[in-house]
């Protein structure tokens, strides 16, 4: 499961340690054209990864770089494990200590972290990180 639906079905699926999930990096998700949403606020979210805007309705084509979009572009480079390790140094971010079902389950785990931070403008929209 991936999402907020992981949140729902964590009691469902075996959970493993954090480390699991290193070296797994999320570029298939984020640059997949098979699906996309656009939000009531204008943000287009291209692929399979909800919560993290790929551009907007006026302007769809935003150039990623590591400055502009930080969360996507270590997504796409480095996945859910090197966000976290980002996060753990920059922000405190802590693993869980019961362990993810998968990478997305911990992908949302650090992106609620870094969504408090207020610097993540590319989280959106908040109600997704509540």
């Amino acid at each position: 499961p991936s999402g907020r639906a992981v949140q729902e079905l964590r009691d469902c699926y075996s959970k493993r340690p954090a480390e699991v999930f290193e070296n797994m990096q999320c570029r298939a998700e984020l640059m997949s054209t098979s699906h996309f949403h656009i939000d009531p606020y204008g943000n287009v979210f291209t692929g399979l990864c909800a919560g993290i805007v790929s551009g907007a309705i006026d302007n769809m084509h935003v150039q990623k770089t590591s400055r502009s979009s930080p969360v996507f572009f270590m997504l796409h480079k480095q996945g859910p494990f090197g966000l976290a390790q980002m996060a753990a140094k920059k922000h405190g971010f802590q693993f869980r200590g019961d362990g993810y079902v998968s990478k997305c389950d911990l992908c949302m785990d650090v992106r609620r972290c870094l969504n408090y931070t207020g610097e993540y403008q590319e989280l959106k929209p908040q109600e997704m990180y509540r």
